[in-house]
């Protein structure tokens, strides 16, 4: 993984039609316990998941990939 310039920050995100397909949502954060939650939240009111099961964490948590950089303070792209 290629380390973002001095002053950017990586953002990290998971498609949700990586895992279920037709589903448009993208889960965007800083870190992938940021996507985790944002993708948690989304499992529960979209699809009615009352909880995310390990395999399905499993599967999500390697679906988070880089997104690209920001500035911090620039516009943002999560």
């Amino acid at each position: 993984m290629n380390h973002p310039k001095e002053g950017f920050r990586t953002v990290r995100e998971l498609r949700c039609a990586d895992l279920m397909a037709g589903c448009n949502f993208v889960a965007r954060g800083k870190d992938d316990s940021e996507v985790m939650k944002k993708t948690a939240e989304h499992a529960k009111s979209a699809h009615k998941m009352a909880a995310i099961s390990v395999e399905v964490e499993k599967k999500a948590r390697a679906a988070i990939r880089d997104a690209g950089a920001f500035e911090p303070g620039g516009p943002s792209k999560a």
